[in-house]
């Protein structure tokens, strides 16, 4: 399976509407939400169904390979077995000295952004017994990350982006920084070019073709707040917190054109897409899936509110794995036809 590279600490707040859709219609639901009050959400609504859940407290991201899930929290990484989705169960657990908000895993090894600063390196081939392999300390808060060759690009709410060389993953190097630093959210990496959710000014578009000088080419008008990204071919899928999501046609990635945008006033923590839908973790909304056969004019299809506070997601299209603050892991079914 496509190993699917993985966030602050939102506030679960109140919430009384809800725009959900009906059957590809959109209909008002009525929802009251409250950090102290909302009990366990509802199992089924609108085309998405709970499978299962695992109580791991607050999650923030998550990577999924193979049939293990890797999810992060506030001690690091959890690793459950999704063999069976209506059953998931714990493999291993590793402590970081605090929270993780961002992890990827390629051939045996996750990469995990660290609250503490910096990057862990952590050998998962037995995913029973992790054991960290080496780590990057610089002070900095580091959130999603990416791992394109020999490095892991890494955002960071002080320093911007990061980028690490972790050829000897015992001793992983930062070799390059933005200049000036800023709020990085999430990365995604194409060629030479990598694309930064910054919060206060939307989506950069940065030159990388030097892992030590990273520039800034150019920031995407219409994407401020941009706080998520993924990217399916050539397109960039963008939640943005407090302004809905917007999709990006990236054929040209140093010139990323607007091609449509959905907004309904939650906030898009996560995003995952591919030719025809666009999952959204919303801290606000839940889990939303969005029809994006017309990228120029997407419409919402199916929502699950029950999931709490949602940062992150994966999909393979019919199942969904989420990262909540309030439910911990999640197993969904998308069944559009139900």
């Amino acid at each position: 399976m496509t190993v699917f590279p993985a966030a602050h600490v939102p506030q679960v707040r109140a919430r009384r509407i809800a725009w959900c859709g009906a059957h590809g219609g959109l209909g008002l639901a009525l929802v009251w939400c409250a950090a102290a009050a909302c009990q366990a959400g509802p199992q089924f609504q609108d085309g998405l169904r709970r499978v299962s859940g695992v109580d791991l407290g607050v999650t923030y991201s998550l990577a999924i390979a193979g049939d293990l899930a890797y999810v992060t929290d506030n001690q690091g990484l959890t690793i459950l077995d999704i063999q069976n989705p209506e059953r998931p169960e714990r493999r291993g657990a590793l402590a970081i000295g605090g929270a993780s908000f961002g992890v990827a895993v390629r051939g045996g090894v996750a990469y995990l952004s660290s609250s503490s600063g910096g990057l862990v390196v952590a050998d998962v081939s037995d995913s029973r017994n992790p054991a960290i392999l080496g780590r990057l300390d610089d002070g900095g808060v580091g959130t999603r990350l990416w791992i394109e060759g020999s490095y892991v690009y890494m955002a960071d709410e002080r320093d911007g982006l990061e980028i690490v060389d972790v050829s000897d993953p015992r001793s992983p190097v930062k070799v390059g920084q933005l200049p000036g630093g800023g709020r990085g959210r999430a990365v995604v990496v194409d060629g030479a070019v990598a694309f930064l959710a910054d919060p206060g000014r939307g989506v950069l578009v940065v030159e990388v073709s030097d892992p030590g000088r990273p520039t800034v080419v150019t920031a995407v008008p219409g994407t401020s707040s941009a706080w998520a990204l993924h990217r399916h071919e050539d397109r960039l899928f963008v939640g943005r917190h407090g302004e809905g999501v917007a999709v990006l046609d990236i054929s040209d990635p140093v010139a990323p054109q607007m091609m449509g945008s959905y907004f309904d006033g939650g906030e898009a923590q996560g995003v995952w897409g591919n030719g025809a839908l666009l999952f959204v973790a919303d801290n606000e909304d839940g889990v939303e899936v969005l029809d994006i056969s017309d990228s120029g004019h997407p419409t919402k299809t199916a929502s699950y509110p029950g999931a709490r506070a949602a940062h992150d997601l994966v999909s393979d299209g019919a199942m969904v794995y989420v990262a909540t603050a309030g439910e911990g892991f999640l197993v969904l079914r998308f069944s559009p036809e139900e």
